[in-house]
């Protein structure tokens, strides 16, 4: 499940707020045992939950790419270790 999350800091004065920060939190269920669980998919029915399915999606596939990047570096920097 992914949440979006906005902070936002307050002048207690003059009432003024700015935002400061904003995030995707990722949370992932577990079994008993501690693996990964599957859920119910969610199904986006409005615009703007469609909007934000699929931009949720997007962040997956680039934490997939990039996770395999990582890993892939790390193969080849263990093969140049070992020559």
């Amino acid at each position: 499940m992914e949440v979006g999350v906005k902070a936002w800091a307050e002048n207690t004065r003059t009432g003024e707020r700015a935002h400061v920060a904003s995030a995707y939190l990722v949370f992932v269920a577990i079994d008993a045992e501690g693996n990964r669980q599957r859920v119910p998919e969610l199904r986006p029915e409005t615009a703007d939950e469609i909007r934000r399915y699929e931009g949720a999606l997007r962040r997956r596939q680039n934490r997939e790419a990039e996770a395999a990047q990582r890993k892939q570096a790390k193969i080849e920097s263990r093969a140049q270790q070992q020559l």
